[in-house]
């Protein structure tokens, strides 16, 4: 990430949503799971760890991957992040340029779609990003606003190219699943 000085608004407000939609900072599990880490660590690079730290959470649907996504409720939001074909079907509007939100049509559907794809196409871990009045319960949100895609580079680690080459050379297929 470019210095938070450089940080245009926009991805602040995407960080913010992402962040407050990942356990709480202070919490014991705030570093379990790496996916988590990247995102608080960058919410709080570009000067959102007092923002985030000190709101309260009044609700929590951890991970699930039934469920593909995470949500927190805060101060009457419900902010969620995961994969983006679990949670577009649960908005019913995109923020804007703007900072409003508008609705989501099927041309702005087919938008954040191909720009998810494009995103997954070089590589990166895609997240939807969204955040809606608190209707009803935490772990079924609905009247979404997508707020913005988060793309999260995992390279593999160094030593996997030389694990490949030592299973194929003692005869084991390697089948690699993602997602």
């Amino acid at each position: 990430l470019p210095s938070s000085e450089r940080v245009d608004d926009r991805l602040r407000v995407v960080l913010r949503a992402a962040a407050m939609a990942s356990p709480h900072l202070d919490a014991a599990d705030a570093g379990a799971h790496p996916t988590d880490v990247a995102i608080l660590r960058a919410a709080v690079d570009v000067g959102l760890a007092g923002e985030i730290r000190s709101a309260r959470r009044d609700g929590e649907a951890r991970f699930d991957p039934a469920r593909s996504f995470h949500a927190s409720v805060s101060a009457g939001r419900v902010f969620t992040k995961g994969a983006p074909e679990a949670l577009l079907p649960r908005c019913t509007s995109v923020r804007a340029a703007d900072g409003g939100a508008v609705p989501l049509d099927d041309a702005r559907c087919k938008v954040l779609i191909g720009a998810a794809d494009a995103m997954a196409q070089r590589g990166l871990r895609v997240l939807m990003v969204a955040e809606g009045p608190v209707n009803g319960s935490v772990d079924d949100p609905r009247e979404l606003t997508a707020t913005g895609l988060l793309g999260i580079s995992d390279p593999l680690r160094q030593c996997v190219a030389d694990a490949v080459r030592r299973c194929h050379r003692a005869g084991v297929r390697v089948i690699m699943l993602t997602g």
